[in-house]
């Protein structure tokens, strides 16, 4: 399970890294990542519960990179799709609340990083800011505080 963990964090740090570079998410190791995440679910299914709740969370864990995917859609991108379909991936892989804690502490360091560029202009209102490095890092502190 630690491998499938730390391989799923290392694909984030790739995908992070080419969010950086290119400002586009490649669909490939997302796909890569999902299985590995699918992975980790498997090997955490537990004989006790039964397959139709390991079917149910795995499900509800899917949600935060489905509405991810919603706001990409309304707001015609400025939230990227590979972002969606990053945290999606994150969901095969993860519990719903901890799917929803690593949201909302990488759109807490999206915010403060983007605070910091714009009290140092070194960003304008209209810049993007990509969003990946920022589950990678909370992936990171999630990984770090044990959750």
């Amino acid at each position: 399970m630690a491998v499938l963990f730390t391989m799923g964090g290392l694909l984030l740090g790739v995908l992070a890294w080419a969010d950086i570079q290119t400002k586009r998410v490649p669909l490939v190791l997302v796909g890569v990542l999902a299985a590995v995440m699918l992975g980790m679910r498997i090997v955490s299914f537990n004989m006790d519960t039964g397959a139709a709740i390991w079917f149910a969370e795995l499900s509800i864990g899917l949600l935060p990179g489905g509405v991810s995917l919603f706001c990409s859609y309304i707001t015609k991108g400025q939230l990227g799709i590979g972002d969606g379909l990053v945290l999606a991936a994150l969901g095969l892989g993860l519990e719903f609340h901890n799917v929803m804690l690593l949201w909302t502490m990488a759109f807490c360091m999206a915010a403060v990083l983007a605070m910091f560029l714009l009290i140092f202009k070194k960003a304008g209102k209209k810049t993007e800011i990509p969003f990946v490095p920022c589950l990678f890092l909370g992936y990171i502190l999630c990984r770090i505080i044990g959750i």
